[in-house]
């Protein structure tokens, strides 16, 4: 697999794991190095996420029906562990960077950021790295906005698994896969956030190995996010970096409809939480 590696797809399924303290698309509590709201520029924000705090899991499938999920010492994962998070608001964009401690070409790996501007619901860009049946690596990636996540107490599944209906968005959105840097890039332009006056980023990663036999039905998971749970205001979603606001001359507010709807919607399952 080459170094660098651009490509845009739709994604048809993004892996998503339970937060052991109450995340259900990223898990861990990080000792960060965050930086205040006020260390924030006008238009570019960059902050740094320790290193060798991976957390990591074994799934087995008995005791059914839910299983069972056991820790793992994931400290040596330099796939998933995220350093830094790098927020650049232009007039046109907002340029998003996720560098890790080693990116692994021959890992998979899914990455989600998550955007704010305050309004009921904000936005996610996914970006899957995966292994195709042919040994090759491919990618896979999705814009939508945030589904409404439930209450937690409101969870029917005796597993706590739920599910939720997503569409993607029509738009510009584009993301670059720099291993030599160990850094994923993500543009998305301000226009598909409705030109909003400030932003908000989060992010998630993840990491899966299936083991080789098919029948096998255990798996070992790997999570980090920036930030710390402390930060976080949602049992589903990562903390946020402070407002990163748009720089002078820039349309603020929306001109139009918002960008349209046009991907097929899809279904994603979120695994069960544990106790």
């Amino acid at each position: 697999m080459p170094d660098r590696q651009r490509e845009r797809r739709p994604t048809r399924t993004i892996s998503v794991v339970p937060r052991r303290l109450h995340l259900a698309v990223l898990s861990l509590a990080v000792t960060a190095a965050l930086f205040s709201p006020t260390a924030a520029s006008a238009e570019r924000w960059v902050g740094a996420d320790g290193s060798g705090d991976v957390e990591g899991w074994h799934f087995a499938p008995e005791p059914e029906p839910c299983g069972a999920y056991t820790d793992i010492d994931a400290t040596a994962n330099t796939n998933d562990d995220l350093t830094r998070l790098v927020v650049r608001h232009t007039r046109r964009d907002v340029h998003l960077t996720a560098r890790f401690r080693d990116l692994d070409p021959a890992r998979e790996q899914s990455v989600t950021l998550h955007l704010t501007s305050g309004s009921s619901r904000g936005w996610f860009f996914a970006i899957n790295r995966y292994r195709a049946p042919s040994g090759k690596f491919r990618f896979l990636s999705i814009l939508a906005k945030e589904p409404s996540y439930p209450d937690p107490e409101d969870i029917e599944d005796e597993c706590g698994a739920f599910g939720f209906f997503v569409f993607g968005m029509s738009c510009r959105e584009r993301f670059e896969v720099d291993l030599e840097a160990n850094a994923i890039r993500a543009t998305v332009p301000r226009s598909c956030l409705k030109n909003p006056r400030w932003v908000r980023v989060g992010v998630t990663a993840n990491g899966h190995i299936a083991p080789k036999d098919p029948a096998d039905e255990t798996s070992v998971g790997f999570s980090d996010e920036w930030g710390s749970v402390d930060e976080a205001t949602s049992p589903w979603l990562p903390a946020y970096g402070p407002k990163v606001r748009a720089p002078h001359g820039a349309r603020v507010g929306s001109v139009g409809p918002a960008p349209a709807q046009a991907s097929p919607h899809r279904r994603y399952v979120v695994s069960p939480r544990l106790p």
